[in-house]
C-alpha cells in the first residue's frame, strides 16, 4: 500500500522523521498550518496515495485527556458540523476520538470548553486534509494542551501561508509568560509522544 505522511511543519514534522527512522522509505511531507493554507497547498500537491496519515499534535476538548495522550480519529469535523470519517488501522495506538478542526487557535479554555459538544480534540489542518482524501485518510495525533488550559494568543504568529512566525511567536510567549511556560511544557511532552507514537505505526 502507497501511503504518505503529511506533518505540520516545523517541531512537529522534525518529531515524525526522527521516529519513523532515517532507514524509512515511506514519504513524509511538512504540510502549512491551518485548513485554508493547507487547502491552497494541496492544490499545488499532485499527490498519489492509497493511504494518507496525518499526524501531529492537538488540543483536547475533552477534559480527561492530557498532554502527551496519544490519539487516534474515528472522525473529523468542520464547527459547522461537516464530518468526515477516518480509515481505519491504527486503533490500538491511541485513545479513538472525534476530532474538530478550526480555523484558528483556541486561546482560552472557556473557547475549547464551547466546542466540547462537537468532538474530543481539536486541530487546524485535518479536515483539509480529509477532504482531499476521503476514504484514505487516517489521523494520529499527541494532545499538547488540556480543554482546562488557556494559551498564550498566538493569532498573530501564523502568517496567511501556514508558516509560524518566530519572533511574533516569542513576543506572545512573553506577553503571558505562565500560559506560556505551560504551553511549552505540554509540547514537548506532546512531541516526545509523538516521536514514539511514528516509530510504532509500522511503515517501512
Amino acid at each position: 500500500m502507497n501511503t504518505i505522511v503529511l506533518v505540520p511543519q516545523g517541531s512537529e514534522y522534525k518529531a515524525v522523521r526522527r521516529g519513523l527512522g532515517q532507514t524509512s522509505s515511506v514519504a513524509v511531507l511538512a504540510i502549512p498550518i491551518g485548513i485554508v493554507p493547507v487547502t491552497r497547498w494541496l492544490k499545488t500537491q499532485e499527490i498519489a496515495a492509497d493511504r494518507i496519515i496525518v499526524m501531529g499534535l492537538c488540543g483536547a476538548l475533552d477534559p480527561e485527556l492530557n498532554a502527551g495522550d496519544a490519539v487516534v480519529y474515528t472522525c473529523c469535523q468542520t464547527l459547522s458540523g461537516e464530518v468526515w470519517p477516518m480509515m481505519a488501522g491504527f486503533e490500538g495506538l491511541g485513545q479513538p476520538v472525534r476530532g474538530v478542526t478550526s480555523d484558528r487557535v483556541l486561546t482560552t479554555a472557556q473557547e475549547k470548553q464551547g466546542l466540547a459538544h462537537l468532538g474530543d480534540v481539536v486541530d487546524m489542518e485535518g479536515v483539509a486534509i480529509a477532504r482531499a482524501f476521503p476514504n484514505k485518510t487516517s489521523m494520529l495525533r499527541v494532545v499538547s494542551d488540556s480543554a482546562a488550559q488557556d494559551l498564550p494568543d498566538l493569532s498573530g504568529a501564523i502568517d496567511a501561508d501556514g508558516n509560524l512566525l518566530p519572533i511574533k511567536l516569542a513576543l506572545a510567549m512573553l506577553r503571558a509568560p505562565l500560559r506560556a511556560m505551560k504551553l511549552i511544557g505540554g509540547s514537548l511532552r506532546g512531541l516526545e509522544q509523538l516521536e514514539k507514537l511514528a516509530g510504532q505505526i509500522g511503515l517501512e
